[in-house]
């Protein structure tokens, strides 16, 4: 009885180099995908949020503040309603901050894999670090009230650089805003 113990041809071998060749660009493109999902989720579901600030502030006639800000390396956001409080612009956003930040409403956005910015007044761009926050805040006739939003445009983007970026611009006139 002999044995057949010749191991394996060449061609063996190279559809295993292809199959394996498959597998590693699947989970790369895949690994990639992933990123642009979490950006991409957390600007949809910030510009879902802001889409409910409006309505929420026309319907109810009522101004309302939301809260954008980053706490270990995780963004959020949460929504503050005046209720008839007779406060306004510093005292207005100390309350929001402190009643919103930690709160039981409070929604996560994102972690960090994202980068988040905001266009400030003078055209240069701020991103959240640990502790910041910015405001948008809608007055009950649907605009952006200018008191308290002090940005035309949110940036949120991949941290690995890799060009995945949303942009959400909010026109102060008239209350609207998109999402590119």
């Amino acid at each position: 009885m002999k044995k057949d113990n010749m191991g394996f041809s060449l061609l063996e071998f190279i559809i295993v180099l292809g199959m394996a060749a498959i597998l590693v660009g699947s989970a790369v493109s895949f690994t990639g995908y992933l990123r642009f999902s979490n950006s991409k989720g957390c600007a949809e579901k910030l510009y879902s949020g802001i889409d409910k600030l409006q309505i929420t502030s026309m319907a109810k006639k009522e101004k309302k503040l939301m809260i954008i800000w980053r706490n270990n390396d995780v963004y959020y956001y949460d929504v503050y309603s005046f209720n008839g409080a007779t406060v306004s612009g510093d005292d207005a956003m100390n309350n929001a901050k402190t009643t919103c930040m930690g709160g039981t409403t409070t929604t996560k956005l994102g972690n960090s894999s994202l980068n988040m910015k905001y266009k400030k007044s003078d055209g240069t761009y701020h991103t959240l670090a640990n502790g910041d926050y910015f405001f948008i805040g809608y007055a009950a006739d649907g605009s952006y009230s200018k008191t308290y939003t002090k940005t035309e445009e949110i940036v949120i983007e991949s941290a690995s650089g890799d060009g995945m970026s949303y942009t959400i611009k909010l026109i102060t006139e008239t209350g609207k805003h998109f999402l590119k």
